[in-house]
């Protein structure tokens, strides 16, 4: 296999090297890192990560409007378990402030929509900047996209706005999803023992998948070719949806496969599912590589890739 690009593992049919993207995202900035074939081993690479890393219980009342058929308009209580980093007490309260400032907007609805930059955090912005530079590399390849850990739809979002901006003619990209939609399944000790590695962590509200998939959909119609499917959501266990969606779909090409379940047996499984299916120079990125809190996302990647894979990351310049 061949070197993949800046944040990607561009994979090839020669066994030489393997290059894997990754992206620390919820460090609030990408690092990078690029290990040569026999030259750096994995294990005499030092995290820049921040080590004082805290967590959270957070309840939050969640209110949102819906249409979905039979589905009320609610107010809900529900428990998000999900890693915190450490931020001054001004930092939090301007952030505050930004979301109240958001939420009462006086911005007439019909403009509204199309002022997002106005409100994103300067981190909210860096993703996409982040997401733009993996998707470029994959402007000459065929194959699909898949995200393995979706949560609240915010990267699908952005890869499909790029499709548009890049390639709103390429009908045969497209878009996969997979989660559980209920948190994690569960854990094994190759995950950590933090507050946060634990079942039922990175929730999301009630039939909350149903919504997605109506903004998805309202999406899709207001692209190009709106006829045609882009996105697909598989809810459940990872490795089994992957494993029904190949048997049904063999002439599967993928040529990028972004992995967020933060876990080492989804990941693992699903990699190791994916390898005949990589178009040669495919990117493979890593959302929680090398991170302190969870290190079954890298074990996962040095089992499948081998210690002698070539990790590169694009660095975000200022």
């Amino acid at each position: 296999m061949t070197s993949m690009g800046p944040t990607g593992a561009q994979v090839s049919h020669r066994p030489a090297e393997i290059g894997l993207a990754f992206n620390a995202g919820r460090l609030r900035a990408q690092r990078e890192i690029l290990l040569e074939k026999s030259s750096v081993p994995l294990s005499s690479i030092q995290s820049q990560a921040v080590s004082d890393v805290s967590y959270q219980t957070r309840t939050r009342r969640i209110e949102y409007p819906t249409t979905l058929k039979g589905v009320n308009v609610v107010t809900e209580k529900q428990n998000f378990i999900r890693s915190t980093y450490p931020s001054s007490s001004d930092y939090l309260n301007e952030l505050a402030r930004l979301r109240d400032l958001y939420r009462s907007s006086p911005i007439p609805g019909q403009e509204f929509i199309d002022q997002f930059a106005l409100y994103a955090t300067p981190a909210s912005l860096r993703r996409f900047i982040h997401f733009d530079r993996l998707y470029q590399k994959i402007l000459d390849l065929p194959g699909l996209i898949m995200i393995f850990g979706v949560r609240w739809g915010r990267d699908l979002s952005t890869l499909h706005g790029l499709h548009q901006i890049y390639e709103p003619m390429n009908h045969t990209r497209r878009i996969l999803g997979f989660d559980t939609f209920a948190g994690f399944p569960s854990v094994t000790p190759l995950d950590g023992s933090t507050a946060v590695t634990r079942p039922g962590a990175y929730s999301v509200t009630d039939a909350y998948e149903e919504h997605l998939a109506e903004v998805l959909a309202v999406k899709m119609r207001l692209g190009s070719y709106a006829h045609i499917e882009r996105f697909e959501l598989l809810k459940g266990d990872a490795a089994e949806q992957l494993t029904q969606y190949l048997e049904k779909h063999p002439e599967t090409m993928v040529s990028f496969a972004y992995f967020d379940l933060d876990l080492y047996e989804p990941t693992k499984a699903c990699a190791e599912m994916l390898l005949p299916f990589f178009a040669s120079g495919a990117v493979i990125a890593f959302d929680e590589f090398i991170h302190p809190v969870f290190p079954g996302e890298t074990a996962a990647a040095r089992q499948v890739f081998g210690n002698g894979a070539r990790f590169r990351r694009v660095p975000m310049r200022a």
